[in-house]
């Protein structure tokens, strides 16, 4: 937390871009660690209080995560009308650019949030070389971001690169090598992503760091656990305790889920669900038929067979309609 609130202040203050990869497995805390802290970039007096996320995961399309970016920077929601996010795009491109090219603009940011504008002279002499159109396209944006930035410091926000496919990789890199201007770059990733791009760190040389989000060690992980389970009646059971940090292996999104196994499993149990301040029974009884997962992929499939045939299927509906529903 102290490194990140040291780059966003040095972009702030050197009106200079910084960027900060995050570093570590699933489920140990960089998502977390990320949301506390653009929690504080956005309160009063944050050195970046206009905060950009993209996400890629379960992403298919080229570059997917910028069009989760802009979306998010222009305001657009799922379902709205088309003709009504372009003008919502025409008219804050119209404000940042103070009409400067403002068609072409809206038509390479348009073609990334798949939002048809119609085209230019410009547009059309590239319509037919892929390599010039993707030069230009790297052009635009950098310096849209940069002329956004002008009006005041940004924060843009990459979750889960491991997933994104190459154009976002490699417009990314663009960014990250070229963008000037007061903002701050936070990318969050598992190794998964160096171990493909070694040269990763290469880029903004000098301006890039790395961050390593390690787990949790024992006392750490004891400390988590019982707080977790601290709504037990009697106090948290040093078995279950136990046996949560010796599965998790210091991963604490695997401790929280190990919680919600025990409440599937029935070795928690809650006295009244309409109560304020929740209740739990043990029954340790139980904990020797648990299936304990090693991992926190493992934990989520656990919780996913433990449901019942509709609910699983109202899942399946809810995944494939997506935040709406």
């Amino acid at each position: 937390m102290a490194a990140l609130k040291r780059a966003a202040d040095r972009a702030r203050a050197d009106k200079q871009t910084r960027v900060v990869t995050l570093v570590g497995g699933n489920g140990v805390g960089k998502s977390r660690i990320a949301e506390d802290f653009l929690s504080e970039l956005r309160s009063a007096g944050g050195p970046l209080s206009r905060v950009y996320r993209g996400s890629a995961r379960n992403l298919t399309l080229g570059y997917g995560i910028f069009a989760r970016l802009l979306r998010s920077r222009f305001g657009l929601v799922e379902g709205m009308d088309t003709e009504a996010a372009k003008a919502q795009v025409r008219a804050q491109v119209s404000k940042v650019l103070k009409n400067r090219k403002v068609g072409d603009v809206c038509y390479f940011l348009g073609q990334l949030m798949d939002l048809p504008f119609l085209e230019s002279p410009l547009t059309r002499a590239v319509a037919d070389d892929p390599l010039q159109a993707r030069l230009l396209r790297r052009a635009i944006v950098k310096s849209f971001i940069e002329s956004d930035a002008a009006q005041g410091p940004v924060c843009l926000v990459f979750e889960d690169l491991q997933f994104a496919d190459d154009d976002s990789i490699g417009l990314l890199r663009y960014l990250i090598e070229n963008l000037n201007g007061p903002m701050l770059l936070l990318v969050a990733t598992r190794p998964d992503l160096i171990t493909r791009h070694e040269d990763w760190f290469e880029f903004g040389h000098g301006r890039h760091e790395r961050l390593e989000i390690g787990p949790l060690d024992d006392d750490q992980s004891v400390v988590l656990m019982e707080a977790l389970l601290a709504p037990c009646s009697d106090g948290p059971p040093e078995a279950l305790v136990e046996a949560g940090v010796g599965m998790a292996g210091g991963n604490p999104g695997l401790l929280e889920q190990m919680v919600r196994i025990f409440h599937d499993s029935g070795v928690l149990h809650e006295e009244n669900s309409l109560t304020g301040d929740p209740v739990w029974t043990v029954d340790l009884d139980k904990l020797a038929s648990v299936r304990l997962p090693m991992t926190v992929d493992d934990a989520v499939a656990a919780r996913i067979a433990a449901l019942s045939s509709i609910n699983q299927r109202v899942l399946e509906h809810a995944t494939a309609m997506g935040s709406i529903f």
